[in-house]
């Protein structure tokens, strides 16, 4: 196991464009890190980097304290797993699992032991004969993962490994890659543009866009305490609800929603800095709002516009100010579209936003 240290990491593509800006941070021996964000955020180009497949325009990586910006690609003792599995098409799942050690020049003896290690591990022991074309999906990326962990490397790269499979295989895979990393304790960076995926993986997150580390935390902290509107709204399915308006100062502290005036009470733990009157976007996630059954604090009258029946739970979606929001519940529901209902939030559970999207 190994640390990883990225310090000032810049890549750019031509003299305006950076593709990564600035990045610092760290992944700790044996964690698994995951770096997630929207399409053309950067992410890949720093995995890239790391594994010494892209030049970095400026800034260090270092492998346990030892830089490895000019290490070839060959001697960093990395694994890395592709989207598109990139197998040998024309070689048996035994031969593309031995491909690696292969070119490190290891006896036949040692390959066939190693090899049917591996296989037990990833569950092709009965497909080592078989062409990838012969195989699933899901058995074409553990082929994938088992040429990656074949050379026992330090670090496993991960681009978005599971977005070729469908639904219920990635979650199947989810699960497979986590207990495969953790009985194995590499240090790992995965990649991905799902968040869902990044939550139920990743031991911290690093939540990227526009080449820009947004924030860096675990999953829980990332839900329940985001830096900014996009981390808020990118994080959580669904999304969390925003409404605009101002906060003022009368009589305590309140946050007034711009067109329809409804009213929600807060107090100074809503805060990270001292309250004070200004525009802002008030925050809270769907679960955290409920139907009531009378007004009280931080209650008022909307209309149902859908309501998605999932089994365990339902989305009701509403509108204030134009804008559709929803709210998650668990509860039974005699409602439907069309109805007028009173809804109140959790006034623990809202966060406010400045005008520019940073956390108050």
């Amino acid at each position: 196991m190994i640390e990883i240290e990225y310090k000032n990491i810049n890549k750019k593509y031509n003299q305006e464009l950076f593709a990564v800006a600035n990045a610092n941070f760290n992944v700790k021996k044996g964690e698994f890190l995951v770096l997630v964000g929207p399409s053309g955020c950067g992410k890949s180009t720093i995995l890239r980097m790391t594994a010494g497949l892209e030049e970095i325009t400026s800034g260090e990586i270092y492998f346990d304290g030892k830089l490895i910006n000019d290490v070839a690609p060959k001697d960093r003792r990395i694994g890395m797993v592709f989207q598109n599995y990139a197998l040998y098409p024309h070689l048996t799942v035994f031969e593309n699992i031995a491909f690696p050690l292969k070119i490190a020049k290891e006896s036949k003896q040692n390959i066939k032991k190693r090899v049917d290690e591996i296989a037990q591990i990833v569950d092709l022991a009965d497909y080592l004969n078989r062409k990838p074309k012969e195989l699933s999906g899901g058995q074409r990326q553990r082929v994938a993962l088992g040429r990656a962990i074949a050379r026992k490397p330090d670090v496993f790269l991960f681009d978005e490994p599971l977005s070729n499979l469908d639904a219920k295989l990635r979650v199947m895979m989810r699960t497979e890659i986590i207990n495969l990393q953790r009985n194995i304790g590499a240090t790992s960076i995965y990649v991905t543009h799902d968040q869902t995926e990044a939550m139920t993986m990743g031991d911290r997150l690093v939540v990227m866009k526009d080449g820009i580390i947004q924030q860096i935390a675990s999953p829980a902290e990332l839900y329940n305490q985001p830096d900014n509107i996009f981390v808020a709204g990118f994080i959580g399915s669904p999304q969390m609800n925003f409404f605009e308006g101002k906060i003022v100062l009368d009589n305590g502290i309140k946050f007034i929603e711009n067109k329809s005036g409804n009213v929600f009470q807060l107090s100074e733990s809503n805060f990270r800095t001292k309250a004070k009157e200004q525009n802002a976007t008030l925050g809270i996630r769907p679960e955290k709002i409920m139907i009531s059954n009378e007004m009280d604090i931080n209650t008022f009258s909307t209309r149902i516009t859908n309501i998605e029946y999932l089994g365990f739970e339902s989305i009701i979606y509403f509108k204030t100010d134009d804008k559709a929001k929803c709210l998650r519940t668990i509860a039974e529901i005699s409602n439907k579209t069309g109805d007028e209902i009173l809804i109140k939030s959790e006034q623990n559970s809202i966060i406010i936003f400045d005008s520019n999207g940073q956390r108050l």
